[in-house]
C-alpha cells in the first residue's frame, strides 16, 4: 500500500515519489509468496515507472499485468494505450485498442474511440477504419463536432480525385452541427477547410453544378481570412 501510495501521491516530486514507490516494492515482491501478486502489482509498477518517464519499462510491466487476468486486462489495456499515444507510436495505439475491442467498439470509451479513430488515420492510414471509428463516436457523441471534420478527412483520403466527393455529407454536417459557431475561432480552420471543399463540389461538379451555393462557402472562406487566396481567386474567376 506504500507503493500504491507513492504512485498516486501529488505531495512529492516525480522522481522521489517513483524512487520511494519503487523500493517498496521491490521489498514486496522479495518477501511475497507468487501466488499473492496481483496483476495491479505490476501495473502500479509500471505506473512509478512513467513518473520517471521510462516508458519501455512501464510497458513491460503493464504487459505482465495483462497477461495475468483477463477481466483486469481491460483497464490496463487502456493505461497501455496512453503510452503508445504519448510516443506517438499509432501502430502500438492501434494494436492495444484492438486487443481491448475485441471487434466491439463499445467496449471502448468514448475518448478510446477518439484516439483509436485517429491512431488509425496516422499510424497506418487506414482511412476506411478511421471512418468506422468516428462513425460510431458520431453516433454516441452526435453533437461533438471534431467528428465531422475528420469524418471529412478520412473520406477525401478515400476519394482523393473526388470522383464521388465522400467528404461532401460530413462537411456539410460540420455545419448543421456548429450553426453559428463556425465563426468561432476554435472552428475557424476546421471550417475554411469544410467550406473549401464544398465550394469546390458546387463549382466544380458537373451534375451538381451550383455557382450561388458555390459563393455561399468560398464567401465562408474569405469571411473567416480576407486574405486567402483561393477564395480571391475564385471570386475573381466568376466575375
Amino acid at each position: 500500500m506504500y507503493a500504491y501510495s507513492y504512485t498516486d501521491c501529488e505531495n512529492y516530486e516525480n522522481e522521489e515519489s517513483a524512487s520511494k514507490g519503487l523500493s517498496y516494492l521491490a521489498k514486496f515482491f522479495e518477501m511475497a509468496p507468487k501466488d499473492k501478486v496481483l496483476p495491479s502489482d505490476y501495473r502500479y509498477k509500471g505506473m512509478l515507472y512513467l513518473k520517471q518517464e521510462k516508458d519501455s519499462l512501464a510497458i513491460i510491466e503493464l504487459k505482465k499485468a495483462i497477461s495475468m487476468d483477463e477481466e483486469t486486462a481491460s483497464e490496463y489495456l487502456g493505461d497501455l494505450a496512453n503510452i503508445y499515444l504519448t510516443k506517438k507510436d499509432y501502430n502500438n495505439v492501434v494494436t492495444t485498442y484492438s486487443q481491448k475491442a475485441k471487434g466491439d467498439f463499445n467496449n471502448l470509451s468514448v475518448a478510446e474511440i477518439y484516439n483509436y479513430a485517429k491512431a488509425y488515420y496516422f499510424g497506418p492510414k487506414n482511412f476506411k477504419m478511421a471512418d468506422s471509428c468516428f462513425a460510431n463516436l458520431q453516433e454516441r457523441s452526435p453533437s461533438y463536432s471534431p467528428t465531422y471534420i475528420w469524418r471529412g478527412r478520412c473520406n477525401f483520403n478515400l476519394d482523393v480525385n473526388k470522383n464521388l466527393w465522400l467528404a461532401k455529407p460530413h462537411y456539410e454536417k460540420l455545419f448543421e452541427v456548429l450553426g453559428e459557431e463556425y465563426k468561432a475561432a476554435a472552428n475557424k480552420s476546421s471550417s475554411i477547410e469544410a467550406a473549401k471543399y464544398l465550394g469546390d463540389y458546387y463549382f466544380n461538379n458537373k451534375e451538381m453544378k451550383d455557382i450561388e451555393m458555390a459563393k455561399k462557402y468560398w464567401g465562408i472562406v474569405l469571411e473567416l481570412d480576407p486574405e486567402d487566396k483561393q477564395a480571391k481567386a475564385f471570386f475573381a474567376g466568376v466575375k
